[in-house]
């Protein structure tokens, strides 16, 4: 973040340090462990709270946003443009519905605007997504124990789902890095070390 560094803890406490000299500038807690990036955004940063995603003022501190939803924690944000991007998971397990023991949480991802939520779509469980927004396509990149996905931001549709077993992984929890996106490839970084080239399709970009 310019000439500052950004770090949580799982306690919840956030500090910003002078990059040059390690001198705190200031210290702020939210509502639980900070385990997501901070997300810069002009003069503020985004990051998760598990209870929220806070939105940062840079120069103080001070919370000056906050979004929740009941019943989830919110366990990475990314911003897309003037919106947010949520990833989400229930905080409470649900029932399996053959075997009815608390086997499963579902896990969501929402584009959240100022109005409030725009779009939202299910992973399936146990999914360990990550997302990331891509301005040169302007499209919404995920990997997840399942594979690779290409996200439509405007209405949240998957225009590519790449399974892992398709790019080569035989490892039964195999799964790519987040891309390294250009213009007309995605360079991903499979668990077996392979670096993998994938071509994004013309009409995406």
């Amino acid at each position: 973040m310019g000439a500052h560094v950004l770090s949580g803890t799982n306690g919840g406490v956030i500090r910003c340090f002078e990059r040059d000299c390690g001198r705190v500038v200031w210290e702020t807690s939210v509502g639980g462990p900070v385990t997501d990036q901070f997300r810069g955004h002009g003069t503020f940063a985004w990051t998760n709270g598990h209870d929220a995603a806070y939105k940062l003022d840079l120069a103080t501190g001070a919370i000056v946003d906050r979004v929740a939803y009941a019943g989830r924690e919110i366990i990475l944000c990314e911003t897309l443009k003037s919106d947010l991007l949520l990833r989400s998971v229930e905080t409470q397990s649900r029932k399996h519905p053959l075997t009815q023991e608390n086997s499963f949480r579902r896990e969501y991802l929402t584009r959240h605007s100022a109005q409030g939520t725009k779009w939202e779509s299910l992973y399936p469980p146990n999914s360990g997504s990550s997302i990331h927004f891509d301005e040169g396509t302007n499209l919404v990149y995920e990997n997840s124990f399942y594979g690779l996905g290409f996200v439509n931001p405007a209405d949240g549709s998957r225009l590519v789902a790449i399974s892992n077993f398709d790019i080569g992984e035989d490892l039964p929890d195999g799964r790519v890095s987040l891309p390294l996106v250009t213009e007309e490839f995605a360079y991903v970084v499979s668990s077996s070390g392979k670096v993998l080239c994938l071509r994004i399709p013309s009409e995406l970009s």
